[in-house]
């Protein structure tokens, strides 16, 4: 249904009659015939009233409407009325009405015009649909026209990427980074709300479409209003995301956002038999494995993302200290390369820390981070493997994770 049961309250339009160009002469015993024009309906008038611009379509902004009718022979203490209706519900968007001339006796001759303004407060001067004109002689319906006020064109103010939605749909704060697992909506800020026009959101992720959230209107306002969507209800990995929104099925921006990892490292690992025990994030998890000489625990995320996080705890009496990055060059990382299908391109160290950078077959770049630390006869294999895309997020997993190791004595 269109707009409301009362569309006339929603405006205050102001009809103003205008003098028209008259032409009187005294009535005599054979006064010519009373007629009328058709009544026109345009944009412009010319200085006697007489219509310029015929038209039968305006915006719901227009600054002016006339509706003009030529008068012949009236005599002057006849009543004039004009009354503007909309056709949706019948009521009265405005109307105007008096007597052509206060002194009787004379003919009146000329148009008659009378002008539709904007209300006052919105600057509309109707609502979208169709309206008449009408124009009544001693109450007598003596000429018509109709016109159509054009739907508008619904178009996005603003669009914003939150965490926050406010009661009315209005966002908190704009946002560009978010941790895992945080609320992540869209606030589109809409001029119109038209019914049946469509939003749709598509999340990108490495240029692979991971989904959409869309919505359609399903009411008409005239007034600036917000709608939501909510981005993903998944728990999002660590990296850049791409927004494509789309209004009416035609593109009309792209939004982009970070999901950084949560230094706020919430889960522990103990390993009593080697003393071990670090921080990890609660949106991984681990898995242990026992070798015959060494302790393997992987971190692995809970999402599919290529990062890959690895522990190992090695007795010291069974390998020299020369030797421990031999170890990890030849037992480690072989187990690296050859898992993941890459080739080492470069490799530097500082204060301990060793950074491989890797490519695959495709030509990918890879980075991974590796420390080693002693403690109470074991020293621990630390290592962190990622994609490009990754590695970032992948860095500051890898910081908060050492910075968090503690060890106890067996």
């Amino acid at each position: 249904m269109r707009g409301s049961s009362s569309r006339a309250a929603l405006i205050k339009a102001l009809a103003t009659v205008l003098a028209a160009a008259l032409v009187m002469g005294g009535v005599s015993c054979t006064s010519p015939q009373t007629s009328f024009s058709e009544l026109y309906i345009c944009s412009q008038v010319d200085q006697d009233f007489s219509p310029i611009s015929r038209q039968a379509e305006y915006d719901m902004y227009a600054q002016e409407i006339y509706a003009t009718i030529k008068v012949n022979d009236v005599p002057s203490g006849g009543t004039w009325r004009y009354r503007w209706i909309d056709q949706q519900d019948g009521s009265v968007l405005a109307e105007s009405s008096g007597r052509y001339m206060e002194r009787d006796g004379q003919l009146v001759s000329g148009y008659f015009a009378n002008l539709l303004k904007p209300d006052v407060d919105n600057n509309i001067i109707a609502l979208p649909g169709t309206y008449r004109v009408e124009f009544y002689h001693n109450q007598e319906l003596v000429g018509s026209g109709s016109f159509a006020i054009k739907e508008p064109q619904a178009s996005i103010l603003e669009a914003r990427i939150v965490s926050r939605i406010k009661a009315d749909g209005s966002p908190g704060a704009k946002k560009e980074r978010f941790l895992p697992g945080e609320d992540i909506f869209l606030s589109v800020e809409l001029d119109y709300l038209l019914e049946g026009l469509s939003l749709k959101a598509t999340l990108y992720r490495h240029q692979v479409r991971l989904g959409e959230a869309a919505l359609e209107i399903s009411e008409n306002s005239y007034e600036p209003a917000y709608r939501v969507m909510e981005l993903s209800q998944e728990i999002l990995p660590p990296g850049p995301y791409k927004v494509d929104l789309n209004i009416g099925g035609s593109h009309s921006q792209s939004l982009e956002f970070n999901i950084i990892a949560d230094t706020n490292l919430g889960e522990v690992y103990q390993d009593p038999e080697y003393g071990l025990y670090f921080d990890y994030p609660d949106w991984f998890t681990i898995s242990r494995k026992l070798t015959d000489e060494s302790c393997l625990i992987s971190l692995t995320s809970d999402f599919d993302a290529n990062i890959y996080f690895g522990v190992w705890a090695v007795e010291a009496d069974l390998i020299n200290p020369p030797d421990r990055p031999s170890f990890a060059d030849e037992v480690v990382l072989k187990d690296i390369e050859e898992g993941f299908d890459i080739s080492l391109a470069g490799k530097k160290e500082d204060s301990g820390l060793y950074t491989y950078i890797y490519e695959d077959r495709d030509g990918n770049d890879w980075k991974l981070l590796l420390s080693m630390e002693d403690f109470e006869g074991h020293f621990y294999i630390f290592l962190g493997l990622a994609d490009n895309f990754y590695a970032q997020a992948m860095g500051e997993i890898y910081e908060g994770i050492l910075g968090s190791l503690r060890f106890e004595a067996e």
